[in-house]
């Protein structure tokens, strides 16, 4: 295949030095790569896809802006310098992340953090600011993760819980190795409570995996930790990280996993990111997997009960950071992908500006006026008559006196007719592209109060936020 150049010059950075330098998109035969040079460390290059053409698709999805309501600081050096949070920003957040530690039971090989970043946990004078400074931006709706290190280790894991409670920020997803969850089913207990969204990391399904992955063989203790969850009715997700020729064969047992157990609400798929511990980690480096490859496994290890068309890009992220794929469930207790069978303008009113989509009481109409159309259609193809089912199972099951009745009710049922997966292209110092970043969806919550974007405090600020 002849080497192209495609007229479109993008800015990242340079990966040793983060001075800001252009990058040009170039295909050849193993792919879609970000090229760029830096006059002190030379030329870099990394794989971004599979090829042009689909990135170029991705656009069909161009990102709604909704602008901040309030910043925290003026551009001085420019994006990405200025991060926390600053006048470039161009998209508000839907996620909230709080590294309550950097104390870990592990020592994973892929870590985004630093070997030495150990051993801190955030006080609860410090998170009280955290949360404070949190709502100038966020409200009741929006997602607050919980993340480390490993952050069940905290000493005060439940006191962070209600604080940020009492704040009235009461989506709470805590990601997690699941050690702890396996060895005490008290604490098992005590997360079901509070009524918590536990997002369990997941590899795979042999040891040699996490022995690649996380440093040592976890497959016992994950399965452990699954069963405490499911004795005490948590809604579950799960968290693979995806490395090159180590664990790309297991999206499709992943994806059975997760369409078959009733309790797990989330398939959260993450693509490698070369940055902090993981700098140093070579495997899967010089032809690294991608979003779009992870769509085409899918589709392929599943023999098309998931396809690459069942995805959109997340309506206000960078079309380029997120692809999802919204399930509704069928009376059977089986799912259909929401793409499937609805027309893209009916798509499109479901989750405008939507991370997840919410079954509630503003969906009524919309989803009857759906189905009226899909009726109408005249269609009869199997993918519109399944697409039926589920429409009127949800509004059966939600909308009509034969349904929950309360508030909370409904939304404990609505998230039971709902999976999504997930699949996040996450940037390091190779990839890396400003475009991406000033459209961020989620922020990663300093101790100091300050917001940032999560890849940006990754790739650049997190080593000297931890030295300082």
């Amino acid at each position: 295949m002849v080497k192209q150049t495609f007229h479109q010059t993008r800015s990242s950075l340079c990966p040793e030095c983060f001075q800001v330098v252009g990058a040009d998109l170039v295909q050849d035969k193993q792919g879609l790569h970000l090229e760029k040079f830096c006059p002190v460390h030379g030329h870099f290059r990394t794989r971004i896809a599979a090829d042009y053409l689909w990135l170029s698709n991705r656009q069909q999805y161009a990102a709604h802006t909704v602008v901040p309501d309030s910043r925290q600081k003026s551009v001085v050096k420019g994006c990405p310098a200025d991060c926390g949070e600053c006048e470039a920003h161009r998209q508000r957040a839907a996620f909230f992340l709080f590294e309550i530690t950097n104390a870990c039971d592990l020592n994973c090989p892929i870590c985004l953090g630093k070997p030495y970043d150990q051993g801190r946990f955030i006080s609860i004078v410090d998170l009280e600011i955290m949360v404070d400074n949190l709502l100038h931006y966020a409200q009741a709706g929006h997602i607050v993760t919980l993340g480390g290190g490993e952050p069940t280790l905290h000493p005060h894991f439940f006191e962070v819980v209600q604080l940020i409670k009492k704040a009235g920020l009461k989506d709470i997803w805590l990601y997690t190795n699941g050690r702890r969850i396996a060895r005490d089913p008290d604490f098992a207990r005590r997360i079901a409570a509070e009524n918590l969204y536990v997002v369990l990391q997941w590899d795979g399904f042999n040891d040699d995996i996490y022995l690649n992955l996380r440093g040592q063989g976890l497959l016992s203790e994950k399965k452990q930790a699954l069963e405490h969850l499911h004795q005490n009715g948590l809604r579950i997700g799960l968290c693979p990280t995806i490395v090159k020729d180590i664990n790309d064969q297991e999206l499709g047992q992943l994806y059975q996993k997760f369409i078959t157990d009733p309790a797990i609400g989330t398939l959260d798929i993450a693509t490698m990111a070369y940055v902090g511990k993981a700098k140093s980690f070579a495997q899967g480096r010089d032809n690294r997997i991608t979003g779009q490859d992870v769509l085409g496994l899918l589709e392929s290890q599943t023999a098309g009960q998931i396809r690459a068309s069942d995805f959109s890009a997340v309506s206000f992220s960078h079309p380029e950071c997120l692809q999802i794929a919204y399930h509704l469930a069928l009376p059977d207790k089986s799912y259909i992908p929401l793409k499937r069978f609805l027309e893209p303008e009916d798509y499109q009113s479901l989750i405008l500006n939507k991370p997840l989509l919410v079954l509630n009481e503003d969906l009524v109409d919309t989803f009857h006026d759906i189905v009226n159309r899909l009726w109408a259609s005249g269609k009869n193809d199997q993918d519109t008559q399944r697409g039926l089912q589920a429409l009127r199972h949800v509004i059966e099951t939600l909308f009509t006196t034969n349904g929950s009745g309360t508030s909370p009710e409904r939304l404990v049922r609505s998230k039971e007719l709902v999976k999504v997966v997930l699949v996040h292209s996450y940037m390091d110092g190779l990839n890396f592209d400003l475009g991406r970043t000033k459209m961020c969806i989620s922020r990663t919550v300093l101790p100091d109060g300050r917001l940032m974007p999560t890849c940006a405090f990754n790739v650049m600020h997190r080593e000297k936020e931890v030295k300082e």
